[in-house]
Formats: C-alpha cells, structure tokens, sequence
C-alpha cells in the first residue's frame, strides 16, 4: 500500500469556511489553486487563510491537527495557471512533497485531498490523459481521467497535489460538474504542471522552488559488447539498454550456482557503465555482514561526492536517506548486490524496500546475484524485472574469442580451448583458471590464436 503523506497536505479554510485543498512545497511554502484563496469576482487574494494539517493521519502518533495562518505571498500566484503559492507554518515532522516534471500519457495517478465528499481525506486514482489539455481561458494543463464517474463530491479538492511514481506533477483545478455544481459528471479533470509554478517561482525568487528534472540518459558506448568475458552477448545487451534508457526494466537477477559468472559479470558491467558517467555501488554479502557494514561498503563504492545527505545521516536514517537523494540524481544510479543466498534477514529487508521502490525512482537500477531470486520477485513490479538464469558457456568459439581480447598474443589453438571447455564443462570459473593456466606454460604465438 503506498503510504499518503497527510501530514503534508492541508485542509483550507478561507473566511472560516472550508475552500480547497493544498500541499507543502519547501519548509514554509504551501501550493495550492489560486481560485481556493482568491475572490472569483475581483481576482484578488483573500486574507483570512487558515490550513490545518492532520500528523496522526500519517503517523497514527495520536498528535493533534495542527492549524496555522497563512497569506498569499505578493506577486507568487498567477490566474492563468490558477496557482498560488502560500507563506506559512508548517508541523515539526511534515516534509516538503517532492516535485517533478517526469509524467506521460497513461502514467498511473492519484491525488489525495479534502472534497466534500470525505472532508476528513480521501485520495482519488486515475490516469493521466494528457500533458497539453487546452484549457478555456488560454493556456494548457495536464488533462487527468480519475476512475470515480459521477456523483462524487468533490469540491474542496481543488488545490490537492496529482501523483505520478510518488512524485508531484501537478495541482487539481478544475472537473466537470453536474447542474449542483457540487457532483463530478466524469469527464476530464485538470491540472497545472508544477513545472509551470516553480519555473514562474523562480523568475521572481530565484531558487525558492526546485522540480526533479527528468533522468539524463547517457549514449551508448558501443554496439558490440566490449566485456571482457566469453559471451553473455545478451546480458550485456539488456544492461546496456537499461542504463541508457532504452529500457523499461530496472531490476535484473543473475542467477546461478557458484563459479558460473556472475561476479565477474557484475564487476565487467561496471566497468562499462562508469566511463558513460553511471555511478555504480556495490556490495557483497559473503559472510553475512550486517545490514550496517554492508551499507557502508555499498557507499565506499559510490564516488564521494555522490548521497551527501546519507554520508551526514547516522544510524537506520541512512537506509532511507539514500533512496530520497537517488530520486534527485538526474543520471541514473546502479546498486549491485552480490552472493544473494548468503544476505540476512535485515539485508533482505533492505533490498527489498529499495527493490520495490523502483517505480518511484526512474533512475535507480537494482543488480542482484545469486543461487536463487527467492522473495525479491514479489517485491518488484513483474514489468520492472527481468530474471538472466546464468548457464555454463559450452561455445568454443566463444571462449576463443575471449582468450584472443585477454591474450593478444596467445598460443593457446583451438584444441586447447575445446579440451578446456568439455573438461570443465563450461563453467567459466574453471575454464579461465585453466586457461589462464595454459597460457602461461605456452610460448608467445605469432601470429596469435593460430588453431590445430
């Protein structure tokens, strides 16, 4: 169940009746629709504003409303976009919604809000129609097709924050209504782009709004897999794909018993994604570390300048704190953890939360390895996921084409290769160890990779 967070959405009284809905946007801001706050016939704001924020309903910690003043802030709202944003107080343990501008046609929504319909709260679902939905008096919003139809009442909704993976993308203006003017006649429901308040924001007050801009994908490298393993051509090329995005999929389990690869398949991969500008962190679970120690090697990995906010964080806090920097970074982040089947409990847990945080985090790419996927599975989207059983690689030719990239100037033929291949089946732990092997107690071949 995706958690709502109340405690930063408020209740709005104007002239001490109940007018809109709106939400936290930085410590001391709320946004909400200009016509919530704003006298309809004169256009101007109105000045007995009051929000009342509801913690408990977040935090079920038996707190008690917390209700404050608030004004318009000058020259901050605008009518064409029907937004304005208010100067206030905010509860101790309310965060600042996080905005972005990443939303598409047939993106899943919701919008959590104050409508009449259950003036205590009550969040409506939907999806998003359009991104450019002309609206009548000029300009244009994101158009919004909520599942409710008919007969919901949901004045005092307007101002409420629309959803999008977790995120902010815009702010409820307006929904059709039936002759009442109280009751939705379905149809489409719109809303302003947070893009549009933040970029107006902040002509006037520079900096005083941000918005996540969308994930910068980097160009791939190269065509052909530049690994330096023998094949795994089509793990390459999903990886590839993922961290340029090119790919939906977010999360890929390397399965296999041990000595088939998958370590050295991880570290290649790295090494081909760090050069594209990819950060990549990763940790390995041999010998049951605990969670703390293992986050720490999962840090040490990263690039320094990388998660300043988790590296400042003490105790469980960092757990979190990183998967709230990874939905700002504006490249994507790989995490890798390997030797699964040896992970604890609490390791487990981790993973988990940060595997099903996929879908709120476009950026974040999960790489795990081991024997078995067990429980990960459930815990990720089945359209974010791609299971790579990892098989003994039994192509002679393939491992020629490995030993010629690893030895340029090998002696090892064809007969050594095939003979190394049949003995250990495959499995390419034991197939490079031999090889390697043979190389060295083979004269330098000119010219290289001669066969018999």
């Amino acid at each position: 169940m995706v958690r709502i967070p109340w405690a930063s959405i408020a209740r709005i009284e104007v002239e001490g009746k109940h007018s809109g809905t709106g939400f936290l946007v930085s410590s001391r801001h709320v946004l909400t629709a200009l016509h919530v706050v704003a006298d309809t016939n004169t256009g101007q704001p109105y000045r007995d504003i009051r929000l009342f924020f509801d913690t408990n309903a977040e935090f079920q910690d038996g707190s008690k409303i917390f209700d404050t003043d608030a004004s318009v802030e000058p020259k901050l709202w605008n009518s064409l976009h029907d937004f304005a944003l208010l100067e206030c107080n905010a509860p101790d343990r309310a965060k600042p919604l996080r905005m972005s501008d990443n939303c598409a046609p047939f993106d899943l929504c919701s919008s959590p809000g104050f409508g009449l319909h259950k003036p205590s709260g009550f969040t409506v679902t939907g999806q998003v129609s359009s991104l450019n939905e002309p609206m009548d008096g000029g300009g244009a919003a994101i158009g919004v097709q909520f599942e409710f139809g008919s007969g919901l009442r949901m004045h005092g909704h307007s101002g409420a924050p629309l959803l999008v993976r977790d995120r902010v993308v815009g702010l409820l203006r307006t929904a059709f209504t039936d002759e009442s003017g109280d009751l939705t006649a379905a149809g489409i429901v719109h809303s302003t782009s947070v893009q549009h308040v933040v970029d107006f924001c902040n002509g006037i007050v520079p900096g005083l709004l941000s918005c996540r801009a969308t994930v910068r994908w980097p160009a791939p490298a190269a065509t052909h897999s530049p690994l330096l393993l023998a094949d795994r051509r089509p793990e390459f090329e999903l990886f590839q794909r993922m961290i340029t995005g090119q790919s939906h999929k977010r999360f890929i389990f390397l399965e296999g018993e041990s000595g088939i690869g998958k370590s050295t398949l991880l570290d290649e991969l790295a090494k081909y994604a760090r050069p594209l500008g990819v950060p990549v962190g990763k940790a390995d679970c041999k010998g049951a570390p605990a969670l703390a120690d293992l986050f720490d090697s999962l840090l040490l990995s990263f690039p320094d300048a990388l998660f300043p906010a988790t590296r400042a964080a003490s105790g469980t806090e960092r757990y979190s704190r990183i998967l709230e920097e990874i939905a700002d970074v504006e490249r994507p982040v790989v995490i890798q953890i390997d030797t699964w089947d040896q992970s604890n409990d609490s390791v487990r847990k981790w993973t988990e939360k940060t595997v099903s945080a996929l879908a709120a985090n476009p950026g974040l790419i999960v790489m795990v390895a081991g024997p078995r996927m067990e429980s990960l599975d459930k815990a990720c989207q089945p359209h974010l996921y791609a299971l790579r059983p990892l098989r003994p690689i039994m192509s002679t030719a393939d491992w020629h084409d490995y030993a010629v990239r690893r030895w340029p100037d090998t002696a090892l033929t064809h007969a050594h290769i095939q003979g190394s291949v049949i003995t250990f089946g495959g499995v390419p732990l034991n197939v490079e160890a031999n090889l390697a092997l043979l190389q060295r107690s083979l004269p330098v071949a000119s010219p290289p990779g001669g066969a018999s």
